[in-house]
Parts: structure tokens; sequence; C-alpha cells
């Protein structure tokens, strides 16, 4: 497509009319020396664009070879056909990327990784190559590389949940990576994705290890605010506080609703009186600690526990009334709805858990469970 054009130019646009022959009776025409330069070099680029194609079809036409057979788990002719298309065409991207995962999947680490950093240094944009660096840089045991890699990913793709709990896992393992960028993207996974514990206990762990033993404490609280029944997250708290020091008023709470919580799992044992108790317990406690979701959420489970299915979904639904987003709130409301067999609530309330929280395992493998 590039060569008409480039005779066109030469032979009809920069064509000179230099004169009539009378004898002749014919028109002569001549090429201006620079327009037949220009008209060369024309030329010669639209050939080399062409032989560039012609070479990006070659290495597209591999690396859709290698794609098939990657799809019939042929690993070994994979390796081959998207070899040869990086040979052929260093930039395909592509190419790069399923050879990297076809290495991966042989624990071919080293050799996976030096794909994905060649795929890198031609497409630095594209995100999930440095996730999938990391894994092979973890692989290869490199963990100065699966660190800064998935630091990468986490700045182009900041809504990465596996990434955030890959690198919280690798700094508390190696604190001497846990740098002041590295905590900060920690910390922007806490704000991003609060009702991941998991995230709060490694955080704190690695504040601990770092001898920050305030920054621990502060993790620690802001988590168990957001989760005042997660037991491991109290009891990391309490040990660091030394008997007789003063301690923040969320331990006093988050005991208290723990406390409710273990009688809860024993309500099926208990007399009715017991379990009336309970109940007034737990409505002392939320109106105590109105903005704790958590207390509402065991209301239910309690109220459900009673027989009271109705009464529970209504406290639940409240609770998602003023606060759609609470994850909790869905789950719980799920589980109520799916044992009064109404599947399509229950759906609902899983895909409502997910449209705020997309990454959430929990809510995923419900509503995978329950399709």
């Amino acid at each position: 497509h590039a060569v008409v054009p480039a005779f066109i130019f030469w032979w009809i646009v920069g064509a000179e009319v230099s004169g009539v022959g009378k004898e002749e009776r014919r028109v002569l025409i001549t090429a201006n020396p620079v327009t037949k330069t220009v008209a060369l070099i024309t030329l010669g680029l639209s050939v080399a664009v062409i032989a560039w194609q012609g070479l990006w079809l070659a290495s597209e036409y591999r690396s859709f070879a290698g794609q098939k057979n990657i799809a019939v788990k042929d690993y070994e002719s994979a390796e081959k056909n998207l070899s040869a298309a990086l040979s052929l065409y260093p930039a395909n991207t592509e190419a790069g990327f399923r050879l990297g995962n076809v290495l991966l999947a042989q624990n071919k680490y080293k050799e996976a990784l030096a794909a994905f950093e060649k795929t890198m240094s031609a497409a630095a944009y594209y995100e999930e190559v440095y996730f999938h660096a990391a894994l092979a840089a973890l692989g290869a045991n490199d963990h100065k590389k699966a660190v800064h890699y998935l630091m990468d990913n986490l700045r182009l793709h900041p809504y990465n949940l596996s990434a955030y709990g890959m690198l919280s896992q690798l700094l508390y393992e190696d604190p001497i990576y846990a740098d002041k960028s590295a905590l900060e993207l920690v910390e922007r996974g806490l704000t991003l994705f609060p009702y991941e514990t998991g995230l709060w206990r490694l955080a704190g762990e690695i504040y601990r290890k770092l001898g920050e033993t305030e920054y621990a404490k502060n993790i620690y609280k802001r988590g168990l605010a957001v989760d005042t029944l997660d037991k491991e997250l109290l009891g990391r708290l309490e040990a660091l506080y030394a008997p007789g020091e003063d301690k923040p008023a969320v331990l006093e709470q988050a005991a208290r609703l723990q406390k409710y919580q273990e009688k809860a799992e024993r309500f099926n044992k208990m007399s009715p009186y017991y379990q009336q108790r309970l109940r007034s317990n737990i409505e002392a406690y939320i109106r105590d600690y109105p903005d704790d979701t958590n207390g509402s959420i065991l209301l239910a489970r309690v109220l459900s526990l009673a027989g009271n299915g109705i009464k529970a979904k209504e406290v639940l639904e409240e609770v998602l009334e003023k606060h759609p987003d609470d994850l909790w709130a869905n789950l719980a409301l799920s589980t109520l709805l799916y044992k009064a067999e109404d599947v399509e609530g229950a759906k609902r309330c899983l895909q409502d858990a997910l449209f705020y929280y997309p990454s959430n395992s929990l809510a995923l493998a419900r509503l995978q469970a329950i399709s």
C-alpha cells in the first residue's frame, strides 16, 4: 500500500513539462533531481514499512499458533511458537506475556521473569505483566524484584486486591523492603479494602517488626473499629498494652461484642431466659455503639436463631438502608434469604456486596455456590 503512492508521487506529482517538440509533436517530461531524491527516500521508507508489517504479521501468526497450543496445554509447542513470535517482532507484548505465563506454568521461573521483563521494556503501561513478573520473581526467590514489580503493578492498577495481599505478606516476611513508598501502598490498600481483615493484621505485624509499636497499635485499632468481631485483631492489640496501661475504648467495645458472639454460638443450648437476656444485652450494645453495624448484624443472627426471621431481615435491611456498602450486612442478609429459600434475593445481596467490593473472595465464593 505504500509503494504505489510513492510511484505516483515520483512520476506524476514531481514531473515537469519541459517543452513541446515541434518535430516530434510530443510532450517531453523530466524529473526534478530534488523531487526524485525525495521520492526515492519515500519509496525506501515504504519498502521498510512493508517489511516491518510482514514481520509483524508473521509474529502475530506464530503468536496465534502459540495461543492455540496453550488452549490444548501443549506448552512445549507454545513456547517454541511464542519465542519465534518474539524473535520476529520483539515488541509483540501479547506474545511476550503469553510466553511468560507458559514458562510460569512449567515452573521455569527465571526464564519467565526474563520474558516478562522483555515485555515490560516494550510496554511499560501493561500493568498485568508487572503482577505476573512478581509471581515469577517469587518463584525465583528474588523477593526484592517481587516487591518492586508489585509496587509498579499497584501504581498502574490500584484496585488489585491480590497484589496488596502479596505485597503485605512479602513486607511482613522481609521488613527490610518496607520503605516509605511500600508502606504508603499498604496504607492505600487498607483504605480501598477496609473489610479485608487479613490486610489489617499483616499491616500491623509489619509495623511491629519494624519496631513502630505506636503505628502497629493505630493499625489494629482502626482494623478493630471496622470489624469488632475479629478475635485475632483484638488479641494482637491487647498484647501491645502492658498491664495497667491505658487502653483504647475500642478494646472494651470489641471484647464486649465478642463475648456476646461466643454466647450466640451456644444459643440453642440456652434456656429461653438466657436467650432473651442475650438479645437484651445486644440491643443495649447497639444503643451504646450505634455506629457499629456489627451489633445489629449479631442481633439479626440471634433473632434468626430464635426463629424470628422476619424481624432479623428487618434489622439487616435497616442497616443496609443507612450503609448500603456494608459487606457483612449484605453477606448476613444473603445467608438469611438463602435459608428462607429466596435464592434470587440472596444473589441480589451478594451482587450488591460485589458492586462495592468486586474482589471479595467470600462474596464471590458464595455467589458461585448459589449459582
